[in-house]
């Protein structure tokens, strides 16, 4: 796949995510063989105790959550709701959940920690300050400080992603934050390229329109900001050549 600028097309690899497996498995209970997961494919909770269900659906709860000892379990079975997102390698779907089995028939949402970040096409974390809490954990129970609120770009090193989004960020050494995935004012996923439409405004970098897009295609982004209207921004081209990032669809 290419990605463009607005005055050039460059080329950005985008596929399937890796999952970061840690050194401690445990099944729920003796299972079949494996059907339809990966050949060991781990769901990574984070130490989170979620509910286990007895259907693929999460309809019928067992009264059981997962133990919050263990981070890493093995999955037997995958299931996909009609448009399923998670991972990128299924690209004909588009939303909905996907849950997995742990054996048995005993069904969790799914979750899994990666280090590919490249090939889950993220830039960077973006944050606009508010003292966010670093944590020692992926299920960010134990807080060891907060973000310096002079800084705003972020290198992430492991994504904790869970069947509806991103759900935290390691930004180094067990360094973990919350992520932002409503549009909020906290810690915002920063992606190297997006599908950015034909006649889509652009902006200088003080927010004032200088054009239009010229066709629809996927763009590389360059770098971030929010301007005074409090959107976030991404740049495409030259500094004349912003895009509110409200404007834009992920690839």
């Amino acid at each position: 796949m290419n990605t463009k600028t607005i005055v050039m097309t460059s080329a950005l690899a985008l596929g399937t995510l890796g999952v970061f497996s840690s050194i401690q498995h445990q099944e729920v209970s003796q299972a079949a063989e494996i059907s339809k997961a990966p050949e060991n494919f781990t769901l990574e909770s984070g130490g989170q105790e979620l509910e286990i269900y007895s259907d693929p659906g999460l309809t019928q709860k067992t009264g059981r959550k997962l133990d919050s000892s263990t981070t890493s379990w093995k999955v037997f079975n995958m299931s996909f709701s009609d448009d399923s997102v998670g991972l990128p390698q299924y690209d004909n779907l588009k939303s909905g959940i996907i849950t997995y089995d742990l054996g048995g028939g005993q069904w969790v949402q799914g979750t899994a920690i990666t280090n590919n970040i490249d090939q889950c096409n993220v830039a960077e974390i973006f944050t606009q300050g508010g003292n966010v809490p670093v944590y020692s954990d992926s299920a960010l129970t134990h807080q060891i400080g907060t973000l310096n609120n002079g800084i705003h770009d972020w290198k992430v090193s492991r994504l904790l992603m869970m069947a509806n989004g991103f759900y935290a960020a390691d930004l180094g050494h067990n360094q973990w934050i919350k992520i932002d995935n409503v549009g909020g004012t906290g810690p915002h996923i920063m992606r190297k390229a997006a599908i950015i439409e034909k006649n889509t405004t652009l902006y200088n970098g003080s927010g004032t329109p200088t054009g239009k897009v010229p066709e629809t295609d996927v763009y590389r982004l360059f770098e971030f900001k929010i301007l005074s209207n409090g959107h976030y921004y991404g740049r495409v081209g030259s500094n004349n050549q912003w895009v509110d990032m409200r404007n834009t669809l992920i690839n």
